[in-house]
């Protein structure tokens, strides 16, 4: 079926934004927005058919320009929390805009995810979108081209291919930023999460790592055998998610998977980058899709990316990238229904 696009909606400057929907060869929907370059639904079924959008978002493109949670949106130029809202490059040092504290977050208050992205209808299940962020954008020094393949295909995955290039040396960290709910409302504390990570990446007081790795074996973060959300969250201060070392980084390989006990529906995550960050949904709330009310815990983030504060740490993979070089990630959402007996 080809893709549909659609209008969804005006910014407060009276741009309008397009969405655009892939439907696949089971009748299952997603669709996209260019601002953001954002998932803002995604349709499967559960384990007897019935069919429910099972990740967080808004009716139209008013609802993402005034969400300060990232909701369903891409995330750069660098994801994350960067320490002191500066780094070094060639001995010449960035300041970028602090917006959580003293720390840059998610490529800060204009980043990626605040900008409104060029998109094409690629083939009936894939949407390519793109962006340029011009030479001294929100700090970061060079002109950095971005593109970003969304596929949504015949087997309900949901595909992220990203590429970009510099006109100079610069850093590039991407991610996305889609909440998930596998029940379509309520609380996900009791999803069953599963994490292929032996270590976890320490952080200091405004929660950026330190450089500093700790095995999980044993403790609340240890998630190598799935267990509840609600086992981590309980006794946690919460609010800044865990960044976890992966075991099988470079290649594509499961990262991540949660299933909800009620639908059994799941998700798996599949990437060939270095860290997952999980994000339990903290402060989370207001008003959302359908009428929905969300509050603390109503969705749940698996974030692909490099490690964070990487631009900072010279014993982690470098964010470095080159003229001539190329940023390149992919990520895939995989949806299902799992068929084992689940232990409540």
């Amino acid at each position: 079926m080809p893709v549909e696009q659609t209008a969804f909606g005006k910014l407060s400057d009276g741009r309008t934004v397009p969405a655009f929907i892939i439907t696949n060869a089971g009748g299952y929907r997603v669709k996209l927005s260019a601002y953001g370059a954002a998932v803002v639904s995604v349709e499967v079924p559960d384990a007897e058919g019935a069919v429910a959008d099972v990740v967080l978002g808004f009716d139209d493109v008013s609802g993402y320009e005034n969400d300060p949670h990232y909701i369903g949106r891409t995330i750069g130029r660098v994801a994350n929390r960067i320490g002191g809202s500066c780094f070094e490059l060639d001995g010449k040092r960035y300041p970028l805009p602090a917006n959580e504290g003293k720390t840059h977050l998610h490529g800060g208050p204009g980043g990626f995810h605040r900008k409104i992205w060029n998109a094409e209808v690629v083939d009936e299940q894939s949407v390519r979108m793109f962006l340029e962020s011009p030479d001294g954008d929100q700090g970061y020094p060079g002109t950095l081209s971005v593109e970003l393949l969304f596929t949504w295909t015949n087997g309900n995955e949901l595909k992220l291919e990203y590429r970009a290039t510099a006109d100079r040396p610069t850093v590039c960290d991407l991610t996305h930023h889609t909440y998930f709910n596998l029940a379509g409302s309520g609380s996900t504390l009791d999803h069953r999460l599963s994490i292929n990570a032996s270590k976890r990446l320490l952080i200091d007081e405004r929660f950026v790592p330190t450089g500093e790795t700790e095995p999980v074996s044993g403790s609340v973060y240890d998630f190598r055998i799935a267990r509840p959300i609600r086992e981590y969250t309980e006794g946690q201060q919460g609010g800044h998610g865990e960044y976890y070392v992966l075991d099988a980084p470079g290649t594509l390989a499961p990262a991540a998977e949660v299933t909800d006990p009620g639908s059994r529906r799941s998700v798996q995550c599949f990437t060939d980058q270095r860290s997952l960050v999980f994000y339990e949904g903290f402060f989370v709330g207001g008003d959302g899709k359908g009428g929905q009310l969300y509050r603390r815990h109503s969705g749940f983030c698996l974030e692909t990316q490099n490690h964070v504060n990487a631009v900072n740490i010279g014993t982690f993979p470098s964010a470095r990238l080159e003229p001539g070089g190329e940023y390149r990630q992919i990520c895939v959402y995989r949806f299902g229904v799992d068929a084992r007996e689940i232990c409540c």
